[in-house]
């Protein structure tokens, strides 16, 4: 007889109307992977998420237009990758996403098609971890200027995507890139 197979990943998708998580949230254990899209209304993420889904290892969150900051508490540590599309508020206040503590991350996926996060220059100094090895990054209309020091911080950083950046004047120097 077959055990029943029991899924760590949850995907909350295409519900317009939802504003938040409950207070107290859900404790989910063993959860490794979360995806949240199509949020038109939601404002927060679960609070304590760190504590919440302790063996979270992948954050998902697309369109949620209105969401404009992690939780207090921080994401889980464990987090080994995370991508936010399209949701410009979160991205416009990516200086307050205190990636830097989270030293699993290894991806960062950053995309904005609707050109309304107001991203001028990335990274800025210390916003994120130096265990990063892919960085990718598409669609920030407003997008002018890659910071050198930004990246140079981020030691493990082997792969770097920039597309559909219209605005970018400076790309990194090809010497840079030779470390990479």
């Amino acid at each position: 007889m077959l055990e029943p197979r029991v899924s760590s990943h949850l995907q909350i998708v295409n519900c317009p109307n939802f504003i938040y998580f409950s207070e107290r949230g859900f404790h989910a254990p063993s959860l490794a992977g979360f995806a949240v899209g199509a949020y038109k209304k939601l404002e927060v993420l679960p609070e304590e998420m760190s504590n919440l889904f302790p063996s979270l290892k992948t954050l998902y969150i697309s369109f949620c237009q209105e969401l404009e900051s992690f939780p207090e508490g921080g994401l889980p540590s464990n987090l080994i990758k995370l991508e936010v599309l399209n949701c410009c508020k979160l991205i416009a206040n990516r200086k307050k996403w205190n990636l830097q503590k989270l030293h699993a991350l290894k991806q960062l996926i950053i995309r904005d098609e609707f050109g309304g996060a107001g991203v001028e220059s990335f990274p800025e100094d210390g916003l994120l971890p130096s265990t990063l090895t892919v960085l990718n990054i598409s669609g920030i209309a407003s997008l002018e200027r890659v910071k050198i020091k930004g990246l140079q911080q981020i030691s493990s950083l082997q792969c770097l995507g920039i597309k559909s950046c219209p605005q970018l004047r400076n790309l990194p120097e090809e010497r840079f890139f030779k470390y990479l």
